[in-house]
């Protein structure tokens, strides 16, 4: 507990460029966010000069005990005291599980995180720290991810190795977002100790996924968001052209076509849209789909349905509100193939909701610069885990 106080202590000196010294390493917990604490300090030091007394003001008897001791720089020891009842005390053991369940519940104010000064850290089940850089877009890559867990492996490593670092030489801060069971946290927990990689821990259940990787987008204040699922690899180029198209409408981009693998018989092609009269004509693919902070803002809370398909259907209506033109938000066919932009790579199991045969597809020289873009050794990965045919 004295650390917990010590830790206040500390946000308080550097917040305000003033002495603070402990009086009471008991059992404390502030009772009002820091936020506040520091407004009526800032707020009480117009008219005249004086040094703060934080503490706790007994209910029952209104005597105050003495936790904190706030001095400013051009304070005097003739200057009268002025306390704060800002503290509350804790009755329970320090070892027990409630106390440390009541400190994490004020910490973390009933979110999945705890925020330490610019570092966010995650709660148990859920794991990972990202740490916020001012200076610098950022851009939250959210996945949800179920079972293919080999495929997840490779799909996260290149992601770490190849994709977030050549955004952050973009000049972009990237943030990895997975969420998903236990079984596929496992299967990753060699990069759980990355920073910037996050994990939550979600029943299968694909729209709240989403709607929970968005609502701690949205906390945070990160400058993007794109949804790109763990069987899908995106060309981090083309993730900079999206972020572009998104910036320049202000609100969200997507890419139409995509190049699909199957594992299982070894067929590829290019998906190239939907077709006209289809309900998702040229509102591109949700995967690697964008969305700046204004676009998220205008989706709203919890955009995706609950359930495990037709997310694009489900968030139709409020892109749809939006009301952006065709060509200010899509990287169409045609421009992939004038701009010669990385066309994204799907890789179809027998995991997908959506298998290869439900794609019209058109065949590609595998050589094509588009699409024969992956690293040599993700490249191998994947074909490694081509299944031979039954």
């Amino acid at each position: 507990m004295k650390n917990f106080i010590a830790l206040i202590s500390v946000e308080l000196k550097h917040t305000l460029s003033v002495e603070v010294n402990v009086l009471n390493d008991g059992l404390f917990i502030p009772s009002m966010p820091l936020s506040e604490i520091v407004n009526i300090i800032e707020n009480s030091q117009g008219s005249y000069d004086r040094y703060y007394l934080l503490g706790e003001i007994d209910e029952d008897t209104q005597e105050f005990t003495e936790v904190l001791e706030v001095k400013c720089s051009n304070c005097k020891a003739s200057d009268s005291s002025f306390e704060i009842g800002c503290f509350r005390k804790i009755t329970k053991s320090m070892e027990s599980s409630e106390y440390a369940s009541e400190v994490l519940g004020y910490l973390s104010r009933g979110n999945s995180y705890v925020q330490l000064g610019a570092a966010y850290v995650n709660l148990y089940p859920s794991t990972g720290v990202y740490t916020k850089v001012e200076d610098r877009p950022s851009v939250a890559i959210c996945t949800p991810c179920y079972l293919r867990t080999d495929l997840l492996k490779i799909y996260c490593d290149y992601m770490v190795k190849y994709v977030i670092p050549h955004l952050v030489w973009s000049g972009i801060e990237a943030c990895l977002i997975l969420c998903g069971g236990e079984e596929e946290k496992k299967s990753i927990r060699h990069l759980l100790d990355v920073p910037n990689v996050l994990f939550f821990t979600h029943r299968n259940n694909l729209g709240e996924k989403k709607n929970l990787m968005f609502d701690y987008v949205r906390e945070l204040g990160f400058d993007y968001a794109t949804t790109i699922d763990s069987d899908d690899f995106v060309h981090p180029n083309t993730i900079v052209d999206l972020l572009d198209v998104a910036s320049q409408n202000g609100m969200w981009s997507a890419i139409e076509p995509f190049y699909f693998q199957d594992i299982a018989t070894g067929q590829s092609g290019v998906f190239e849209g939907y077709p006209g009269g289809h309900l998702l004509h040229k509102w591109g693919m949700g995967s690697a789909r964008v969305f700046t902070r204004a676009g998220l803002g205008a989706l709203g809370s919890s955009p995706f349905s609950s359930g495990n398909r037709c997310m694009d259907d489900s968030i139709k209506s409020r892109l749809a509100k939006m009301d952006l033109a065709v060509e200010d938000r899509l990287l169409s066919s045609e421009d992939c193939s004038s701009r010669r932009v990385h066309i994204p790579i799907g890789i179809k199991s027998a995991t997908n909701i959506w298998k290869m045969k439900d794609y019209k597809v058109r065949a590609v020289n595998p050589s094509n610069p588009s699409i024969n873009w992956l690293p040599p050794e993700i490249r191998l990965r994947i074909e490694g885990l081509r299944q031979p045919k039954v």
